[in-house]
């Protein structure tokens, strides 16, 4: 049985997020996505999709294995209704730390931000 939620954490590289891996093709999916869009000079976009929602904007990504969402603004119609999380809320010694880190440590840093993890 999946999960309720899939955490998936990216930085925002150019002006836009891409949320790879956002649906696997031979696992279950969780219903229920919590994307976070980090802006390294302000603070993190969230939002909480459900894996239907996420479906509808999926494009290639590795195949058999998984679809990505393609790369947005975090502006785009998309992302409407997400919460921001301002940098200054967060000690500057663990977003300091959360930037440092890469992939799977960072989603781990953004959970325990979140009070998910």
């Amino acid at each position: 049985m999946a999960k309720p939620f899939r955490l998936i954490s990216r930085t925002i590289e150019d002006g836009k997020v891409r949320f790879n891996q956002a649906s696997y093709l031979k696992k279950p999916n969780e219903p229920g996505k919590v994307l976070v869009a980090i802006d390294p000079d302000a603070g993190m976009y969230v939002w909480f999709p459900t894996h239907a929602e996420v479906e509808q904007h999926l494009t290639g990504g590795q195949t058999g294995y998984a679809r990505h969402l393609l790369p947005m603004d975090v502006t785009t119609p998309f992302f409407a209704g997400g919460h921001f999380v301002s940098a200054n809320s967060i000690s500057a010694g663990i977003w300091k730390d959360l930037l440092k880190r890469q992939t799977g440590a960072k989603k781990k840093a953004v959970a325990r931000v979140l009070g998910l993890g």
